[in-house]
Order: C-alpha cells, then sequence, then structure tokens
C-alpha cells in the first residue's frame, strides 16, 4: 500500500489517500465516489471506457473534475 494525492474540484482540494498498484481507475472512482467526473493521472486525462483497463501502478496524482458552472 501507497499513499497518492487525490485533487477534487470542486470539492475539498487536495488529501493524501493510500492505494494499492493494482486497483484499477475503476475500482478507486468507484471507492472515493468519483463517478461523473473528468479523471487526469499525473497530467494526462483519462477516458471513461478506459478506467476498467488502466491501473495505478506508479501514479502519484489523480485530479478529478466535475463540469463547474459558469457566469
Amino acid at each position: 500500500m501507497r499513499s497518492i494525492v487525490l485533487v477534487r474540484v470542486p470539492g475539498p482540494g487536495a488529501t493524501n489517500v493510500d492505494i494499492e498498484d493494482t486497483m484499477t481507475v475503476a475500482e478507486f472512482a468507484a471507492r472515493e465516489s468519483l463517478n461523473g467526473r473528468n479523471i487526469v493521472l499525473d497530467g494526462a486525462g483519462l477516458a471513461p471506457d478506459r478506467w476498467s483497463s488502466t491501473t495505478l501502478v506508479g501514479v502519484r496524482e489523480v485530479f478529478a473534475t466535475g463540469s463547474v458552472k459558469g457566469n
């Protein structure tokens, strides 16, 4: 087990969370209630259809963003 940074925008911002490298993005998103958000792994966006086949091996930061209504 190791820690990574999870940034939620909108939301509480950056927090450290523990993960297993073998965890998929889909499993992580379900555990952290991130479904419906855009996921960026270490600066690279990841399409939702790849969440199930992508693990968190080597990932240091997950940025999870939702739509923000502007003026």
